[in-house]
């Protein structure tokens, strides 16, 4: 029989903590805090790292499960970086000059047979480009791409350099362009940065900036490709003279 007041419930009686236990369990709850976040952060990373499908975005080389790495988006190695039922068009530029930091300018018709973009010793570069347009004004146009071919064999750069493209705002002429003598510039956009796969050409989305040119404003003079000088090899990239194309446009109609 249970005592008078009793209504079955048992309180469980904590004994007084002395300083030394106090210190004892605020350094076991540290511990065990500091554990739960290290697992959390494996388990996290793991899943951030993990091979991407196709049509995932991506960041660079070995993040694809199959394919590779294009644009920013997982995509096979046999496939084009659009639709198959797609018109593909390939602009060279009109005019074009290379302009750098550590005083190496040239133009179309002193062009190099390469450049080392985001390496130290070029500092930092500004290529000036003037496309012309081969579609109406009402072309659907469903991606461009700014490809840069690698120099086969060259040197891999540390850390991949970061691009950033910009309008040109102002008239300007590659043979009379130098680093003192830029054209006005709109605000630069970063579009991504050069990541070298093998001897793949390197494709930058710049869908946007070509969307845009239907409005054929009257300050539109070209597209410049701004490049950072800061790594020890940066990325040798062909300027067509030699092989290849060059810098170009591939745009992509509906």
């Amino acid at each position: 029989m249970k005592p008078p007041g009793a209504f079955g419930i048992v309180a469980a009686v904590t004994p007084l903590a002395t300083p030394a236990t106090a210190r004892a369990s605020r350094k076991n709850a540290v511990a065990r805090a500091v554990l739960a976040i290290a697992l959390a952060g494996l388990s996290g990373a793991g899943c951030a790292s993990g091979p991407r499908a196709a049509g995932e975005t991506c960041t660079g080389a070995g993040a694809c499960t199959t394919g590779v790495c294009v644009a920013g988006r997982c995509r096979d190695k046999k496939s084009p970086p659009t639709k198959a039922s797609s018109a593909r068009v390939v602009l060279v530029p009109r005019d074009l000059a290379i302009l750098t930091s550590a005083g190496e300018d040239s133009s179309a018709s002193t062009l190099p047979e390469s450049i080392a973009l985001g390496r130290k010793s070029t500092g930092r570069a500004v290529l000036l480009f003037r496309f012309v347009s081969t579609w109406s004004e009402d072309a659907d146009i469903e991606s461009a791409y700014f490809v840069i071919e690698p120099v086969e064999g060259a040197p891999a750069p540390e850390t991949p350099p970061v691009v950033e493209i910009a309008r040109i705002l102002s008239p300007w002429e590659g043979a009379t362009a130098s680093w003192g003598r830029q054209p006005r510039l709109s605000l630069p956009e970063s579009i991504g940065p050069l990541r070298v796969l093998s001897t793949a050409p390197i494709r930058l989305d710049v869908t946007p900036q070509v969307r845009a040119w239907s409005s054929r404003a009257q300050d539109d003079h070209g597209l410049a490709m701004l490049v950072d000088g800061s790594d020890p090899n940066g990325v040798l990239a062909s300027t067509g003279v030699a092989s290849g194309l060059g810098p170009h446009l591939e745009v992509y109609l509906r």
